[in-house]
């Protein structure tokens, strides 16, 4: 079972994150870097290490909002790439190798 929220709107995402600090993550299916970032953050979500909204968008399944996304935020697109949204604004990113994990856990 994913722990994962789904959604093809960019609304839901920002208005959630009015509510409570959000993460989006964008995720690449074909990418081996971004399949061991979804590992890991699968695996802490299980673990319950992880307590906020975790939008996952696959850029294959959704290159749409991973476009809305991009051009919302005035921010390139990479994946694997990782947002937390409060209040509507971008208050963390980073993408490939600089994402760490440990940044966005709220334990």
């Amino acid at each position: 079972m994913s722990h994962f929220r789904l959604t093809t709107h960019l609304s839901q995402i920002v208005e959630d994150s009015h509510t409570e600090s959000v993460i989006i993550f964008i995720h690449s299916a074909d990418c081996n870097g971004s399949g061991r970032v979804y590992d890991e953050i699968k695996r802490r979500l299980e673990e319950k290490r992880l307590i906020v909204p975790i939008y996952l968008v696959t850029v294959q399944e959704m290159p749409v909002l991973s476009k809305k996304i991009e051009d919302f935020f005035d921010i390139k697109h990479e994946s694997p790439q990782v947002l937390i949204l409060n209040k509507g604004k971008v208050v963390y990113t980073a993408h490939h190798d600089a994402i760490n994990i440990n940044n966005f856990v709220f334990e």
